[in-house]
């Protein structure tokens, strides 16, 4: 799973037809601790049912064979899942969970099923994986109305932070990814043109976050 600066998303759709008493199937987050959002079938009726760490919730009953299972987190890791019953309308179920970092994986995504009875199946028909874009801006200084950019194209650590003419260049447009440890609101600022992921540092001089590009 990506840690993605816009946040990412991923949406399951799920047949249900093959659905029999006891099963469970959905879409989850496993890790050091695990949270799903599912459907859940007793007798001949299927409820949207949500386990969070153990704590299960149900939800509203689903009158039709099919069902969009959505969950969606930003760079923090806080994550919230929804669920569909037309893929279009996403309606948000339960509170935000807090996704795991670190390890030799951090975080997985997975979809299951498991019945006690070992009977029933479920048919994922399909299965998105979204990063959405971060949004690039540009630092304009109030005073001279130039626009923040690093001295000399700089990637390193430590490079001088200057104000240039706004040409509007990708190299002079910025993107801000909060970052901890650093204390409430701070932000780490790196350049649009540096896709990768970075490593925010903050230059002794200035005390602005900037970042080392990836190699």
């Amino acid at each position: 799973m990506l840690r993605a600066a816009g946040g990412a998303t991923v949406t399951v759709r799920l047949e249900l037809d093959g659905l029999v008493d006891g099963q469970h199937a959905g879409l989850c987050h496993y890790a050091a601790t695990y949270a799903g959002l599912g459907v859940r079938r007793s007798g001949t009726t299927t409820t949207i049912a949500q386990n969070v760490g153990g704590t299960p919730t149900n939800g509203p009953v689903v009158t039709q064979n099919a069902v969009w299972l959505r969950t969606t987190w930003d760079v923090n890791g806080v994550s919230r899942f929804s669920c569909s019953l037309d893929g279009t309308t996403y309606t948000a179920f339960g509170g935000t969970y807090q996704l795991a970092w670190g390890g030799y994986r951090g975080d997985r995504v997975g979809l299951y099923t498991y019945n006690p009875n070992n009977t029933g199946y479920v048919d994922a028909d399909s299965v998105q994986y979204t990063i959405a874009p971060t949004r690039a801006c540009t630092c304009v200084s109030v005073r001279s109305g130039k626009v923040l950019d690093v001295g000399g194209g700089g990637t390193a650590d430590g490079a001088a932070l200057v104000q240039y003419a706004d040409k509007g260049s990708a190299n002079r447009q910025r993107t801000f990814q909060r970052v901890t440890g650093w204390g409430p609101g701070r932000q780490a600022v790196r350049p649009e043109r540096d896709r990768f992921p970075a490593s925010p540092r903050t230059t002794p001089a200035s005390g602005h976050a900037v970042s080392r590009k990836a190699s």
